[in-house]
């Protein structure tokens, strides 16, 4: 670059425009949890500062191998899934760890009957409602069955014929 006036050449030199390397900083990150076993979650991080980043997250200290996006899922909880989650940032410009995501694993319980139909006798042609109370971990599936037949495969508690 050179700067002139009607004195003369007054300085000379090469102009350089450097960007600011801008560390992360969390911006937002998924709460701690408590989901049931079997089912999917994913923790979540947002950043802000200089692309791109790095994300390494850990689980109780220990580098889970693979997580190394802003999403860290898992598709079916295992009950050795329930931990304390971290994940460390980085770019150029430094690192920054965000949580601890604490995760509890409630473990899934086999359905039983509260309330279930019992022996009926009806006219032929008649409508009937059958209802049954069950407690355990959802989505459950209701199998209804007629003399060992299935008749109806259902999400529901109510069957009419």
């Amino acid at each position: 670059m050179r700067i002139a006036s009607f004195l003369g050449l007054i300085a000379m030199g090469v102009a350089a425009i450097a960007h600011a390397q801008i560390a992360p900083t969390i911006a937002s990150i998924s709460s701690s949890q408590a989901d049931t076993q079997g089912q999917s979650v994913t923790l979540s991080v947002a950043v802000n500062g200089t692309t791109p980043f790095t994300y390494e997250w850990r689980k109780d200290g220990t580098t889970i191998p693979g997580a190394t996006t802003n999403n860290y899922a898992i598709s079916a909880l295992a009950l050795s899934d329930a931990g304390s989650y971290t994940v460390v940032i980085g770019n150029t410009a430094g690192t920054v760890t965000g949580g601890p995501i604490l995760l509890d694993v409630i473990p899934a319980t086999a359905p039983s009957f509260s309330y279930q139909p019992s022996n009926v006798t009806y006219y032929v042609g008649s409508t009937i409602s059958l209802y049954a109370s069950v407690n355990g971990t959802t989505p459950l599936t209701f199998v209804w069955k007629k003399n060992g037949t299935t008749i109806a495969t259902t999400s529901s508690l109510l069957h009419g014929t």
